[in-house]
Parts: structure tokens; C-alpha cells; sequence
């Protein structure tokens, strides 16, 4: 179950699975946990929206003969057929675009349009799986944001964003 925190904890996967909740960042972190055994590297997404946000995801990394890329966001499963990060994270936006303004408003969705993104390799922030302690505390980590839409000008005023411990600019 989706819950929103007051304060910023990063709970390892046990944790997560053992309380039954948490917010974007444990449930990405308890989803790397559970897709691992198929073979998908312990990642997760930092999707950041200059006016909405930032938020977190599951990353599939699929490695075949090229890699390949998919997500899981709110229990949806966007199989792995992304040759980039980029393009997968286009089609979120314009998932979002699909959504009638009606349902925006019945459900409180915030429309999101990400135009920066992170990966975190979730072995850099300790023992993530087990561990009992905020994992972005214990590490100090510093990520670079990466846009999107790399040739379009960015009106973004605001491209460094502290999250706990790690820092992406």
C-alpha cells in the first residue's frame, strides 16, 4: 500500500514487505528486491518533474543481446522493450497526457511531465534488501541528473534536488 512520509526514510525491501507499506522510494526499493531473482539488476528510477517533483521507480534492466528497459511504478509493469531510459520515460509522460482531466480531478492525480532522471544502483546504499536503518542516511551519494529531452531548452529553474543523503544535480 501506497503511504506518503513526513519525513524522508528509505526502508530496506524486508522492511517494506514486513510492514505492508510505504512510499514511492520503498516500494521501488521492495520491487528491485522481488524482480531480482528473474534476473534484474537491483535499480531503481529517480523521475524528476521541476514543478511536481520528484519521484520513484523500479528500474528493469534487461541485458540480451542490447539492453533494454521497462519499469514498475504504482503495481504497473511497463515491460522491458525501451532501447533507452529516455524513451521509456517519454512514454510515461505521454501516459500521463491520456489521462482525462475528469479523472484527474476524481482521483487527485497530479499530472506528471519528467524531464530529468537518475539511476540508483541500490548495492551503493548498503544492505538495502535486509537492513533495519534509512538507507539514504547512511550514505552520502551524489548522482547526476540526466534530461530527458536533451535537445529542447530547459526553462527548469530548479536542477539540484537533495533527497536525504543523495544529492542529484
Amino acid at each position: 500500500m501506497f503511504l506518503h512520509e513526513k519525513k524522508e526514510n528509505w526502508a530496506s525491501a524486508k522492511k517494506t514487505l514486513e510492514r505492508g507499506y510505504g512510499d514511492c522510494d520503498d516500494i521501488a526499493i521492495a520491487g528491485a528486491y522481488l524482480v531480482e531473482p528473474l534476473g534484474y539488476p537491483g535499480k531503481m528510477l529517480i523521475l524528476v518533474d521541476n514543478t511536481n517533483g520528484s519521484h520513484s521507480t523500479t528500474l528493469l534492466e534487461e541485458k540480451t543481446d542490447k539492453k533494454r528497459y521497462g519499469l514498475i511504478e504504482h503495481a504497473k509493469f511497463i515491460y522491458p522493450i525501451y532501447d533507452s531510459i529516455e524513451n521509456l520515460i517519454k512514454r510515461v509522460n505521454r501516459s500521463y497526457e491520456k489521462i482525462s482531466d475528469e479523472k484527474i480531478k476524481e482521483h487527485r492525480i497530479t499530472r506528471k511531465n519528467y524531464t530529468y532522471y537518475a539511476v540508483i544502483n541500490l548495492n551503493d546504499l548498503g544492505d538495502w534488501r535486509q537492513g533495519t536503518k534509512n538507507l539514504i542516511n547512511s550514505k552520502k551519494i551524489s548522482l547526476k541528473l540526466k534530461p530527458i529531452y536533451p535537445n529542447k531548452d530547459s526553462k527548469d529553474s530548479k536542477t539540484k534536488y537533495k533527497i536525504g543523503g543523495i544529492i542529484l544535480n
